[in-house]
């Protein structure tokens, strides 16, 4: 149903676009492949888009489908969204500690059948190898917009030392796993017709809860057993079926952003929610 509401809304634009040469860029896609998320969210930019450009409207609401809810959980585990900095719009900080784990995951690819990194094949292997402070300033103008980073000779324990040229890994740090769940999708129109997209997400307490133990393996346990499943494909799937009774959130993770041409994620605001009424729709 969810679909075919995007669908209808898309033949709407076809329709309109007869005769009147309209043209709808859609976000997120690069020689014709489309990143996870610009995949996921084509159909309904598309939609979003025609809206805005006939005056329709500034901004609608989607409910989040399975794969929706799947894009997002891939990323957000991807990305590291459970160290993304918090920050309201236009105020990002100067401080290089505030994107540096999120700066080492920036070769990640995809996630494995347990839900485990995959990395790209090409990085280089070699041993806490330094890091132009270039490179780290590219990776934040990328994903966090115009940010004069603050470049500090110096060690930030447990994270990183820089000697003015380069930065070194210091962290040993082995990153949980972010069960993030889409309850929440806004997208408004932007600047030159660009569209924005507000999501908000449950942070579920998975990996170490007794209670979702015993409800993912009561669900799914037998698929479990037999190698169909492992336990992280059957714990997505029960956030992407809505089986998430058992599942304690502890907190909401609210992400403000947009896709450039590339597919890429650039973050306009980031907070975080621990009254479990919170609702983008107020």
């Amino acid at each position: 149903m969810k679909k075919l509401l995007a669908m209808l809304l898309l033949a709407g634009l076809v329709l309109a676009g007869c005769g009147n040469e309209q043209t709808v860029e859609i976000p997120g896609s690069v020689g014709g492949e489309q990143t996870l998320l610009g995949a996921a969210l084509a159909d309904w930019t598309a939609a979003a888009q025609h809206n805005f450009l006939n005056a329709e409207s500034v901004s609608m609401s989607v409910p989040p489908d399975a794969e929706l809810i799947k894009a997002f959980w891939d990323t957000a585990r991807m990305d590291n969204w459970i160290h993304l900095p918090e920050f309201a719009e236009g105020e990002q900080p100067a401080d290089v500690a505030d994107y540096w784990f999120l700066f080492l995951v920036k070769d990640v690819v995809g996630l494995d059948e347990n839900g485990y990194w995959v990395w790209a094949e090409d990085i280089d292997g070699e041993e806490n190898a330094g890091v132009p402070k270039e490179e780290v300033d590219e990776f934040v103008h990328t994903h966090f917009g115009d940010v004069a980073l603050q470049h500090e000779v110096g060690t930030v324990s447990k994270m990183y030392s820089f000697d003015g040229e380069n930065y070194y890994n210091e962290s040993l740090e082995s990153f949980p796993k972010a069960y993030y769940g889409l309850t929440e999708l806004l997208l408004a129109e932007g600047t030159d017709g660009q569209v924005v997209y507000t999501a908000l997400l449950n942070d579920y307490d998975i990996e170490y809860s007794e209670t979702a133990e015993k409800a993912i393996m009561a669900a799914y346990g037998d698929q479990i057993e037999s190698g169909e499943l492992t336990y992280d494909e059957a714990a997505a799937q029960m956030v992407m079926g809505g089986q998430t009774d058992e599942f304690e959130v502890v907190g909401k993770l609210e992400v403000k952003f947009y896709l450039d041409d590339n597919g890429e994620v650039v973050y306009l605001a980031v907070s975080r929610h621990y009254d479990p009424e919170y609702s983008l729709l107020g």
